[in-house]
């Protein structure tokens, strides 16, 4: 809820602020189509995210590996997150994993076979909103014959939508590596139960 709050907030400021300025003859805009072009543009911004989230939910499993290097969550980067207070702002910021029915707001259950594929989501997550951050700046192409549009309605759109997206995907990385060592411990407690299974044949 807070996001779509923000995201109204936002989209009535940049309307705002470009029918004032083009009312007041510092750009040439007119009212209705501030409105108009901040709305389209947002709805344009919005599908253009979505693509790029579908296609890559599309691409396989294997791919978002929590052992894979692009995934590795280094030691500087989780005191950084400290540092910030994640832990205080993170359960504001909203979870989009019903969206492909993995909610990763919260644990349910601790068998190996869940929490992998949990890890495996916040990879996936951690990806799509990576580079929706950035594919937010897309939309500055369909306003690209119309500079003022372009850098006074797009261009703050997208860097909005940087700052959106860049929150999700810091919590799938702070989140991650507590997860890997529950997963990890699960497989050490699978193993030794294994061998005491076969000693005792």
């Amino acid at each position: 809820m807070i996001y779509i709050i923000l995201i109204i907030i936002d989209l009535t400021l940049i309307a705002t602020i470009n029918a004032l300025l083009g009312a007041i003859g510092v750009i040439n805009m007119t009212i209705d189509y501030a409105i108009i072009a901040t709305l389209v543009d947002f709805a344009i911004m919005i599908g253009i995210e979505a693509i790029i989230a579908l296609i890559i939910h599309k691409l396989p499993d294997k791919l978002f590996s929590p052992y894979n290097r692009v995934f590795k969550v280094f030691k500087w980067e989780r005191g950084f997150l400290e540092w910030t207070r994640i832990r205080k702002w993170k359960e504001w910021v909203p979870d989009t994993g019903q969206l492909c029915d993995f909610k990763k707001n919260e644990l349910k259950g601790t068998d190996t076979e869940y929490i992998y594929k949990f890890l495996v989501e916040s990879c996936y997550a951690d990806c799509i909103h990576f580079w929706m951050a950035f594919g937010g700046f897309l939309i500055m192409v369909v306003n690209i014959t119309n500079v003022t549009a372009m850098l006074t309605i797009c261009l703050p759109m997208a860097i909005i939508s940087f700052f959106l997206n860049l929150l999700p995907m810091l919590i799938q990385r702070y989140n991650r590596p507590k997860l890997l060592k529950v997963y990890e411990r699960n497989i050490r407690l699978e193993k030794t139960r294994e061998t005491v299974h076969n000693l005792s044949k």
